[in-house]
């Protein structure tokens, strides 16, 4: 018998590579870590989690695919319970950007010795990835995928070493292009657009005309101008 992904978490799964272990953080029902080692991706799990009641749910899934030798359902705050000779592969979703910047930050040099780092905020994209890059991480992948009526951003990223500062917009948006899947991509940034333009379309209804209606604006030609060269490419 095989766990049934979401497509948020089959998204998560599709970038996974071959490893001794997984730590899973924010792991909720663990259903990542099962899929992981029923495929064998990865030897043993972690399935990590700041609260006690997710964790007894993910450990009685854990116990139904009957891979207790093979995932540990542990508490901990973000990475603090891991020790540094377990750290390999790392996974960071269902939370957003903040909560993701803040596990990592507190964990520095346990996230710099990562395999990678695989996350997936909710929110908060633009400061994670500003913080990320600031570190000395680099996104070496980055896609989205829809579930639910929104859109989930994820990126891949590396240690590398040098710090660097990257535009408000590269933050929140990252690299289009270089996503793996146009279609989903032209979709999300259809998506954006929708919402800024929602936003602008409240701003109308405001005598004041301000920086903030400005950047949108350039914001929404930019994600336009993405996506017409994304449907271009694929013509």
């Amino acid at each position: 018998m095989s766990v049934k992904l979401t497509p948020r978490l089959d998204a998560l799964a599709q970038q996974l590579e071959t490893s001794d272990l997984l730590l899973d953080v924010g792991a909720d029902h663990a259903y990542l870590a099962i899929h992981a080692v029923q495929k064998q991706i990865v030897k043993r799990a972690l399935a990590l989690d700041i609260n006690q009641d997710p964790l007894i749910m993910a450990a009685k899934n854990v116990a139904s695919f009957g891979l207790e030798a093979e995932i540990e359902c542990r508490l901990s705050d973000g990475l603090a319970e891991v020790q540094e000779e377990e750290i390999d592969t790392v996974v960071i979703a269902g939370m957003g950007g903040h909560t993701i910047k803040a596990i990592i930050q507190a964990s520095l040099s346990k996230a710099q010795a990562a395999r990678f780092l695989l996350l997936q905020p909710n929110n908060g994209e633009e400061k994670l990835r500003r913080f990320l890059y600031s570190q000395g991480f680099i996104v070496k992948s980055q896609g989205v995928v829809n579930e639910k009526k929104h859109f989930y951003q994820w990126i891949k990223v590396v240690y590398e070493g040098k710090p660097r500062e990257i535009d408000r917009f590269y933050g929140a948006y990252g690299d289009p292009l270089k996503h793996q899947d146009p279609d989903q991509t032209v979709a999300w940034l259809q998506w954006e657009s929708q919402r800024i333009e929602k936003i602008l379309s409240g701003l109308k209804k405001s005598k004041t005309k301000n920086a903030r209606e400005k950047k949108l604006r350039e914001n929404l030609f930019k994600l336009n101008k993405l996506a017409n060269e994304l449907t271009i490419h694929q013509d």
